[in-house]
């Protein structure tokens, strides 16, 4: 009799302990209401712009750094437009020279004799005509990277070296050293900045639950010690209706070793 009295209590301190157990887990799953899922990296870029050949030719060289600061070097294109350029402007520079002594000498005749002033007057609008063209083409090699005053008959170039317009870095590169470019012809794709993010899709069931600013821990798949913690940036408000799910993205650390395309596994800290 006494046995089966203590079997019996037993079996409630059993009973009882197991609720208190299924009760413990049941309050850290609602405390921790969290969701594991697998991620993807991939990039965004701010302030996308192209760089472009001004002239014709070839690209003899095109820089493989990824970030790039103010004045740093894209390519080098070696073009025989260049050479006209140069020459057409050596020209236009001897015609100013030679017209604006024209006009001076004119302007000393007029002086003594009233009929050189028409003479004058031309002179004067030949000299006016060849320094718009000297300095137009003046403009059009300083565009090219070129100081007209250190252009001379005896150093002519026929390269055209790009430079970075600021400090930024290469999004995609659209031409290949050894293309022939004819003028305009995109040679790289540049942005100020390159943001790395972690690209989730969520199960549809997750949605109201999965909002901006929760908490995000997440690893490499192929290596745990690359690791870290940010929060949930933007959730796309649409279910793919094939899958059934939704797309999230978080930003990780500029100092990453991890690259687009990689895989993690993550943890998102859903809201209750």
């Amino acid at each position: 009799m006494l046995t089966e009295k203590l079997i019996l209590v037993l079996m409630a301190v059993l009973t009882l302990f197991s609720a208190c157990r299924n009760n413990n887990h049941a309050s850290d799953s609602k405390v921790m209401n969290s969701l594991k899922c697998r991620g993807f990296v991939v990039s965004e870029f701010k302030n996308k712009r192209y760089i472009h050949s001004p002239v014709s030719g070839k690209l003899i060289w095109l820089t493989g750094q990824k970030s790039l600061n103010k004045g740093s070097g894209l390519c080098v294109i070696k073009s025989s437009e260049i050479l006209s350029i140069q020459q057409n402007f050596l020209e236009a520079k001897n015609l100013y020279e030679f017209t604006r002594k024209e006009y001076l000498r004119q302007g000393d005749l007029a002086v003594e004799n009233a009929t050189s002033v028409k003479k004058m007057e031309n002179a004067g609008k030949e000299y006016l005509a060849a320094e718009i063209t000297m300095k137009a083409m003046a403009k059009q090699l300083t565009m090219l990277g070129f100081n007209p005053d250190s252009v001379r008959s005896d150093n002519l170039s026929d390269r055209v070296v790009l430079y970075s317009p600021d400090k930024c870095y290469i999004n995609s590169i659209l031409a290949n050293t050894g293309d022939f470019l004819s003028a305009g012809t995109n040679i790289v794709l540049l942005s100020d900045k390159e943001i790395r993010l972690i690209k989730f899709e969520v199960p549809e069931e997750y949605y109201y639950k999965t909002t901006t600013g929760i908490k995000v821990i997440y690893k490499a798949a192929f290596d745990s010690t690359i690791r870290g913690k940010t929060i949930l940036r933007n959730v796309v408000p649409r279910v793919d209706t094939l899958t059934g799910t939704f797309t999230g993205y978080a930003t990780i650390e500029e100092d990453t070793l991890l690259v687009p395309g990689m895989t993690v596994q993550a943890e998102l800290f859903l809201n209750p």
